[in-house]
């Protein structure tokens, strides 16, 4: 028997590297596509893992450097700049995000994929409530979330016309070691860590949170198993407000941080993933569930702070 075979792109990046890794666990030859001169590559080698250096504006050479004679089971696709930050809003930048995504698309379909993952976002569905339905202002932060949507449709449809199925992962917040970005969960923990006080909207609207080991569970299956989900949700199964969220962290780790819900305003609005199309997909296509629960999950993510709350103290 052939052994499956997938490509990864952003793969050095949090999800993408954790992914690498539970596929190759898996058994599954992965071809990590990574930019040229990326400093994080070495974390991908695995006798399993073929490291491939190629930049997002390089991306219609992909199939002359994935050497793959079998085909390719899965095409995951996460590569993607300007992510966070004032690059969010750069409409150039995010332009070339959908046509890299198309590319590879294309490039898929010359390698022989049986199908294509797109890592999609739940902020595809705020960019529709603002444009639509005009429920909040706009911002130029937006301008990535309209990129996300366009690409996400238009690889949809290249997909169908090439003859590639196509598997939408709805990613909403995954969170765990190694991420060390500034975004919600590692901003928080870093100041509860040293015991600031941490000021907060009202934190009243309702979020998710997935914890990284089960977010690639879910994409490993979404992308290999036999039967075609189209459209997944990559999180839990019921929301809960942010200040539950708060709170459980800061008992976790037995924080001294004074949390001053309030102090910068009401509550943002968050898309809405109830009833979600494909939401129920993660649990009953994929045969899955999550496993790693809030708190354990903090307790493992906050360790990677353990040194800055021992120099603070």
């Amino acid at each position: 028997m052939a052994r499956r075979t997938a490509v990864v792109t952003g793969a050095s990046g949090f999800i993408g590297a954790a992914l690498v890794e539970r596929l190759v666990r898996a058994g599954i030859e992965v071809y990590a596509i990574v930019r040229r001169g990326c400093e994080r590559k070495a974390q991908l080698e695995n006798p399993l893992a073929t490291i491939v250096e190629c930049d997002l504006s390089e991306y219609d050479s992909l199939s002359d450097l994935v050497r793959s004679s079998e085909g390719i089971d899965a095409f995951y696709h996460f590569a993607w700049a300007g992510t966070s930050g004032a690059s969010r809003g750069d409409s150039e930048l995010q332009l070339s995000n959908a046509g890299a995504a198309c590319k590879a698309v294309e490039q898929a379909a010359k390698l022989g994929t049986r199908r294509f993952v797109f890592a999609a976002s739940i902020m595809e569905e705020e960019v529709l409530q603002i444009a639509y339905w005009q429920q909040a202002p706009p911002n130029a932060g937006h301008i990535y979330s309209a990129a996300k949507l366009a690409a996400d449709n238009m690889c949809y449809i290249l997909a169908a016309e090439l003859g590639i199925e196509y598997a939408r992962a709805v990613i909403s917040n995954v969170y765990g070691p190694g991420e060390y970005s500034a975004r919600f969960i590692n901003t928080t923990l870093r100041k509860m860590v040293g015991g600031e006080p941490i000021e907060l909207s009202t934190c009243e609207q309702l979020y998710d949170f997935v914890y990284i080991d089960d977010a690639v569970e879910g994409l490993m299956r979404l992308g290999m198993q036999d039967t075609l989900a189209s459209s997944c949700y990559i999180g839990n199964r019921a929301p809960k407000p942010l200040r539950e969220y708060v709170l459980e962290m800061r008992e976790e780790i037995g924080s001294s941080s004074d949390l001053l819900f309030g102090a910068l305003g009401q509550a943002g609005s968050y898309p809405s993933f109830c009833g979600h199309a494909g939401f129920e997909c993660m649990y009953d296509a994929l045969g899955f569930e999550s496993s790693v629960g809030f708190s354990e999950g903090i307790a493992r993510t906050a360790e990677q702070f353990a040194d800055l709350g021992r120099r603070i103290a």
